[in-house]
């Protein structure tokens, strides 16, 4: 440990030697099995500079998170006792998934442009990660202060962070800054699986059961979407129901040319 390290690591010396327990025996056996698949693991699903073996396009808002997810745990693995070498395909991986997705669009200065909070959780795990298998790593540091600026109102091409109402000003945010509206091409890798999820509020003007549109298909449009009179009408009921809201989302009805039928994604 140096002197120019900022804060002290508390480190324990074992002073004699004991017969390991069982468990300890097969916990250390596992560990040196998931060493050894972590290898295999990327030499099968990544091309040699460690980019996913995937499309050479993905359009639209979502799905980043995916590719951090594939190799969160190699740096848990390595906090737990896993091998150096599964610590180097960690960052590795972490640099690559980063140029990828900045390649497809999703991210910019690093960082998911827009995005809902869960789904960042499931991506900047990864940094958490990272920074505890190497508390001093110097390009981790500025990375995650750099990252926390754009949520605290240092980033002025971030302005997430509302400092009058003590609150982040969308749900939608990211390193470009809040996002208040979506489109229709923001979520289109993922429309047909969000069809059938349950509506996000109970009182929803023209949604009755638990799933927003039960009817939906890839093919067909949602039934509250199916004309720009009923979304208008829908948006109008919202605003009037929720005035803070739509002050701050700024919620608007798409024009008639935008609500069209969903194109079925290509499968590969």
């Amino acid at each position: 440990m140096t002197s120019t390290d900022p804060t002290p690591i508390v480190t324990i010396e074992a002073m004699g030697r004991e017969p390991p327990p069982s468990w300890a025996v097969r916990q250390r056996y596992l560990i040196d099995l998931m060493d050894r698949a972590a290898v295999e693991f990327v030499e099968r699903y990544t091309r040699s500079d460690g980019t996913l073996i995937w499309r050479s396009e993905w359009p639209g808002m979502d799905g980043s998170d995916d590719g951090y997810e594939s190799f969160v745990t190699f740096p848990l693995l390595y906090i737990l006792g896993g091998g150096e070498h599964v610590h180097e395909l960690a960052r590795r991986e972490w640099n690559a998934v980063t140029w990828q997705f900045t390649e497809y669009g999703q991210v910019y200065r690093e960082f998911d442009a827009y995005y809902d909070w869960m789904h960042h959780g499931e991506s900047y795990t990864y940094l958490a990660y990272l920074a505890l298998a190497n508390p001093y790593h110097h390009v981790d540091r500025t990375r995650l202060l750099r990252f926390a600026a754009m949520y605290s109102g240092e980033d002025p091409e971030a302005p997430n962070w509302d400092p009058e109402r003590r609150m982040i000003r969308s749900p939608i945010t990211g390193s470009r800054g809040p996002r208040f509206e979506n489109s229709w091409e923001d979520w289109e890798t993922h429309r047909p699986v969000l069809a059938n999820y349950p509506a996000p509020f109970e009182d929803i003007p023209g949604i009755e059961g638990e799933i927003a549109d039960p009817g939906a298909t890839p093919s067909t449009v949602p039934a509250v979407y199916h004309t720009h009179e009923t979304l208008t009408a829908d948006l109008e009921a919202i605003a009037t129901a929720y005035p803070d809201l739509t002050r701050l989302t700024n919620i608007v009805a798409p024009s008639p040319s935008t609500i069209r039928p969903e194109p079925t994604p290509s499968q590969g």
